[in-house]
């Protein structure tokens, strides 16, 4: 293992060797009579995740030099999503002040644009769209989330023309369809009508697969 990291980084090459892995089976009990008695064991990837955690610890001592820290993504206890939690802080105070503002003064069209033209903003409407999620004053509803619902669909038609196993299914469901739902739900409390959506999809994904109709 030592020798094939150390050939790595002098060559930069991998032999395709390397992918071919040896599966083993381990028994969990003295007389296994099931499958599931057994424990599998491969080192399919060690190379890999070895190779991979070198260059992350060579990265790591000038990443704090390219990365400028006013933004959230690539620093140390920092997420991407908080650029979406500001923004959305700031949607609320800002619909306060202008709430204030149309009780308190008649609201002038010309004062307005006279403003815009000033700070170069364009004029809008909510809600808007901020790394691929609506941001709004307002708590979700299922029309804002129809992006995402969109989105699954999208995915699940394309592996509907694909021949997939039940594992297959599964995998997918939890690689892929699971991380657009998260990322959507470590920002906003998503409508429960929303989540019965989702989890509808994916189960009748799991079970009946593609249909006839889809595979023609």
């Amino acid at each position: 293992m030592v020798e094939a990291v150390g050939e790595f980084f002098r060559t930069g090459k991998l032999l395709k060797q390397i992918n071919n892995t040896l599966l083993a089976l381990i028994p969990k009990v003295n007389m296994p009579t099931y499958v599931s008695d057994y424990r599998p064991i491969s080192c399919c990837n060690v190379l890999y995740k070895a190779i991979t955690k070198i260059m992350v610890k060579r990265i790591q001592r000038v990443l704090p030099l390219l990365i400028n820290y006013s933004q959230n993504a690539f620093v140390p206890g920092r997420s991407i999503a908080d650029n979406i939690l500001l923004a959305q802080d700031y949607l609320l105070v800002l619909k306060l002040i202008l709430l204030r503002a149309k009780s308190s003064y008649p609201a002038v069209q010309q004062q307005r644009q006279q403003l815009l033209d000033c700070v170069g903003f364009q004029e809008g409407s909510l809600p808007i769209k901020y790394l691929g999620i609506p941001l709004s004053s307002s708590r979700l509803t299922i029309a804002d989330c129809r992006p995402l619902l969109d989105k699954v669909d999208t995915r699940l038609a394309g592996w509907n023309h694909q021949t997939l196993s039940y594992a297959g299914r599964l995998q997918l469901i939890k690689s892929v369809i699971s991380t657009l739902h998260t990322y959507w739900a470590s920002v906003f409390i998503l409508p429960k009508g929303v989540l019965k959506m989702l989890e509808r999809k994916m189960r009748t994904f799991l079970w009946q697969g593609p249909s006839e109709r889809d595979k023609q």
